[in-house]
């Protein structure tokens, strides 16, 4: 019953016109901008920061998840209509079809995912209630030490961003002692760096520079692979089973930090690549759309199940829901077991908002394929200048300061310094998200003991986390096999 009483809840929220407008914009907007050229899911999010910052906290949330959903059903259209290593599975004209297949995948995935994330919600919750202080620390210690091992990239790098992370959120007023910390003589930076200035800087403006330097082709003719016709009924029962064990792929790795749904995707298409099926005369090759439904249905479902560990654990398994975790934090609202037991409401509302929204997309990529594929062949200067407009109004308008500004264009250098590097940013925003968390929680569990930093490992579960941690480490160094499938996934995605 109580279940119901939650679900019914979430409906009347979901179903009022302010929230209603939020979920579906954040769908439209996803899929939209999802299509032009270099906007990655963090930096359309970091982009609509101010935004959801405007927002009360259920709107915030209904906004950005349906642009994470939004984003990555668009994926299904960018990897098709390029020049990828799956389009060259597809014969001539028949890439249309293949984008409807993905486009069905990535549907069915959500949908269940989201029942998945629903059913799960409430028995996790009751098991993250009974951590303390120790095992929140080591857990946060653990998804930072995953994050680092699923980047790209050198590891010593990785883990060196992730330490950054955590250094930049020192830089404040402390908020227990009252001293301040690593502000270098600056007042403005007495109240700390902002999320938003640091993610439009590092997500919303250094791209800009890379794509500059690094300026993607244009693909003219991406509008002209889609000519083929629908996916006929057989179509439709070869790619099914291969959405079903995407979403399985999602589900299990999605919740990994770094990236899981990245992973899962790996994964489900070596999986399909492996199983053969038997061509029918007349029909693409049913390994082709297997590939493509497959890989998109784990990158959807794997998208929507790492807001389980937001959710349930107030941490965030990848760079864009720290970033929502770090909203709702900004609005007061707080992750983990307190907004479950304390505003169910919110979440059942979440999960009957993403359900629409993964329904809108379907209906939308069905018979507007044609147009969707057109957005990827825009050239990237007709849509950075509008970029760089929207990241100075943005930053500009949450403080009304000129400093913000100055530290978002610091930033935005900085971010590209780290690109040419080969650092990866996310691990650094996991680390300045999770900071304050890890910080308080190191205080409590300390203090609870008197000092005593034994009591760290005390507990089973925090030792476990800790000792995984460190195991997790020594195997990527030890094993070098370990780093070369971690950079072949990445080759193969991206």
């Amino acid at each position: 019953m109580l279940v119901l009483s939650n679900l019914v809840d979430g409906l009347a929220l979901a179903f009022t016109a302010p929230k209603l407008l939020c979920a579906v914009s954040g769908s439209l907007i996803g899929l939209v901008v999802g299509l032009l050229p270099g906007m990655a899911p963090a930096a359309m999010v970091a982009l609509l920061l101010p935004v959801a910052v405007a927002l009360d906290v259920p709107s915030a949330l209904f906004l950005l998840a349906g642009l994470c959903a939004g984003v990555q059903h668009a994926r299904s259209i960018t990897e098709i209509s390029r020049p990828t290593a799956g389009a060259s599975l597809l014969p001539p004209g028949l890439a249309g079809m293949a984008m409807q297949a993905a486009g069905l995948g990535a549907g069915l995935a959500g949908c269940l995912a989201v029942l998945a994330l629903a059913l799960a919600m409430g028995p996790l919750a009751n098991a993250a209630a009974a951590l303390g202080p120790a095992d929140k620390l080591a857990l946060a210690v653990l998804g930072l030490t995953i994050a680092a091992l699923l980047s790209s990239g050198s590891l010593l790098k990785a883990i060196a961003m992730a330490v950054l992370g955590l250094l930049l959120r020192q830089v404040a007023t402390g908020t227990y002692l009252g001293s301040s910390r690593f502000i270098l003589d600056m007042p403005e930076l007495a109240a700390g760096v902002g999320l938003v200035v640091l993610a439009l800087g590092v997500f919303g403006l250094s791209p800009i520079i890379t794509s500059m330097v690094r300026p993607e082709p244009i693909h003219a003719d991406a509008g002209q692979a889609v000519s083929g016709r629908w996916p006929s009924t057989q179509d439709v029962r070869q790619v099914a089973p291969a959405a079903l064990r995407g979403t399985a792929w999602g589900l299990l790795l999605g919740v990994l930090p770094g990236s899981g749904a990245l992973l899962a995707s790996y994964c489900a298409r070596a999986l399909e690549g492996r199983l053969k099926t038997t061509p029918h005369e007349g029909h693409a090759s049913p390994t082709a759309l297997q590939v493509m439904a497959g890989g998109q249905a784990a990158r959807q479902s794997g998208t929507l199940s790492s807001f389980i560990p937001l959710l349930t654990l107030g941490i965030p398994a990848n760079a864009v829901m720290a970033l929502i975790g770090g909203v709702l934090a900004l609005k007061g609202g707080e992750t983990g077991p307190q907004m479950i037991t304390g505003h169910p409401d919110w979440v059942w509302g979440l999960m009957v908002s993403l359900w629409m929204g993964n329904l809108l997309l379907v209906l939308l990529h069905l018979p507007l394929t044609g147009l969707w594929v057109r957005l990827p062949a825009v050239p990237a200067r007709s849509v950075l200048p509008a970029v760089v407009v929207l990241c100075g109004i943005g930053a500009y308008s949450l403080g009304h300061r000129a400093f913000d500004l100055y530290l978002v264009a610091a930033f935005m250098v900085l971010g590209h310094v780290f690109d040419r590097l080969g650092c990866p940013t996310a691990p650094m925003l996991l680390g300045f998200v999770l900071g304050p968390m890890m910080e308080s929680n190191l205080r409590q569990a300390l203090l609870a003991a008197h000092g005593d930093v034994s009591t760290l490992v005390a507990r089973p579960l925090s030792a476990g986390a800790l000792l995984l941690a460190a195991a997790l480490v020594g195997a990527a160094v030890v094993l070098p096999s370990l780093h070369a499938r971690r950079q072949q996934a990445f080759r193969d995605e991206h």
